[in-house]
């Protein structure tokens, strides 16, 4: 498992990581389609949300 926080990438397989989730994420997590490989959680502000949400995506492509 990876964990990206900012623009830092954390790699389960070289030191611990840890997610911790709500009642909410647990549900959302397992109604993934089975091909999802990522699940974001970010800010509700139009810097993330302007333009079909672009901002986001191309945070959520990088360091793949």
């Amino acid at each position: 498992m990876k964990v990206k926080v900012g623009n830092k990438v954390y790699d389960g397989k070289k030191e611990p990581v840890m997610v911790i989730l709500s009642e909410g994420e647990k549900k959302q997590i397992a109604d993934m389609h089975p091909d999802a490989t990522k699940y974001c959680v970010y800010p509700d502000t139009e810097k993330w949300t302007k333009n079909n949400y672009a901002n986001i995506k191309a945070w959520m492509a990088q360091n793949e």
